[in-house]
């Protein structure tokens, strides 16, 4: 009975979130069903069951932020385990290692390595040393001594396990991509970025070759690269890396998926830190740019200077040119400042992204009812763009306007959670 829930748990939990909201009562329905059968199948005294579903309940509570609820079903999964004559379940390794990564994040190091170090001697005993769960296990011990700085006895121990994935699975076989992300995050504590950049280029060739350009691995192995771009001070390579990897994301899971949702967010947190380390250091700093999302979900800024995003309504987007706005200096003589000239009106505002040319049209004549006195009698543009294997999407734009007025109107849009984008010439 409770193996039978385990697979009909195990896909409720794959299933694509359509909105927001939706995500958050489906994973807080997950985590109840999770936790009866859970409890069901201790109260069967099932091990197999319960090691297999302790580890998607504590998933379950870790992704939701209740690191407490996660270790108590670990620990509570042990003892059971513990307690019984028969060997330890196939899912009874992933219990530590999941129990050790809780201890890790914590800071409890010594408590950590325990945990590790039980699920390598488990693994070895159940698979033999040449196991793949036993690579797993020991690439945790090595992680935990890079934390440590401790990195002669990680380098040790990544080896080891990427000799183990190697010679049991092949060279070419994607999982051993995580031995060179590993060794990459191993070159960043010892500060080798290049070497670091070489590891993860390595991991993202091999991911590549072996799922094609979009696939979930590569999209993780473009954020790695896009956390060390920025690492190493080079934020336009970070933002184009996260940026392809927003894009992957958005093709293999829809808009408001939760990996997207936070991709989305990495991004434009990324995007604001590069906008605050190049922003002036004299004068006003001005009102905060307001991250719009359009109708198709992409992030978007209302503030003229930033790049738009790569995403699959944006991709042929040119940025606008900083735009130069009034300075309040600090001076003494009373001389009025001659007033910023305004540019050329040859600036059009992007107001959504559509799959269909009716529909763009419908929700065209929805923002003119709506928005006249911030679009005016405008006319619109709806812009075809042709994506290849991603489609094709229609542009909702209209102008022209001054680049100043083209912000004002997107700032005051903004403010009725109307998405916008300015659009250089």
């Amino acid at each position: 009975m409770a193996r039978a829930r385990i697979v009909i748990l195990l896909f409720a939990s794959l299933i694509g979130i359509a909105s927001p909201a939706a995500a958050e009562e489906s994973r807080h329905s997950v985590i109840a069903e999770f936790q009866a059968a859970f409890d069901e199948a201790r109260a069967q005294q099932d091990h197999e069951s319960l090691a297999a579903i302790a580890n998607q309940l504590a998933t379950a509570h870790s992704r939701d932020g209740d690191f407490g609820a996660a270790e108590t079903a670990l620990v509570t999964t042990i003892q059971s385990i513990d307690q019984s004559p028969e060997n330890p379940p196939s899912g009874f390794a992933d219990v530590l290692i999941q129990l050790g990564d809780i201890h890790h994040g914590n800071g409890n190091y010594a408590t950590a390595a325990d945990a590790y170090q039980r699920a390598v001697v488990t693994s070895e005993r159940s698979f033999g040393p040449q196991h793949i769960s036993v690579a797993t296990a020991v690439d945790r011990r090595a992680r935990l001594h890079v934390t440590l700085s401790e990195f002669v006895e990680a380098e040790t121990l990544f080896a080891r396990a990427a000799r183990i994935r190697e010679r049991t699975l092949g060279a070419d076989h994607p999982d051993t991509a995580l031995g060179h992300d590993n060794l990459a995050r191993l070159n960043v504590a010892r500060n080798n970025f290049v070497a670091a950049e070489a590891n993860y280029r390595q991991a993202l060739m091999i991911r590549r070759a072996h799922w094609g350009d979009v696939h979930k691995e590569v999209a993780d192995s473009l954020e790695n690269l896009a956390e060390l771009a920025f690492a190493n001070g080079d934020a336009d390579a970070s933002i184009a890396y996260a940026e392809q990897a927003l894009a992957i994301r958005i093709d293999l899971l829809g808009i408001n998926a939760p990996d997207v949702l936070r991709t989305r967010q990495d991004l434009a947190a990324l995007r604001e830190a590069v906008r605050r380390l190049n922003q002036p250091s004299i004068g006003a700093a001005g009102p905060e740019p307001v991250a719009q999302p359009l109708p198709d979900g992409s992030a978007v800024s209302t503030d003229v200077t930033a790049s738009p995003p790569n995403d699959d309504v944006l991709t042929d987007v040119t940025p606008v040119e900083s735009v130069p706005k009034p300075v309040d200096v600090v001076a003494a003589p009373p001389v009025a400042s001659p007033a910023t000239p305004e540019t050329p009106a040859a600036y059009m505002v992007q107001l959504g992204s559509f799959r269909s040319e009716d529909t763009a049209n419908t929700e065209w004549r929805r923002l003119r009812e709506t928005f006249a006195e911030h679009i005016g009698a405008r006319d619109p543009l709806i812009a075809q763009a042709d994506l290849g294997e991603r489609g094709t999407f229609f542009r909702i734009r209209t102008g022209p306007f001054t680049a100043q007025r083209a912000a004002a109107a997107c700032d005051s849009l903004a403010q009725h959670n109307q998405p916008c984008l300015v659009i250089a010439p």
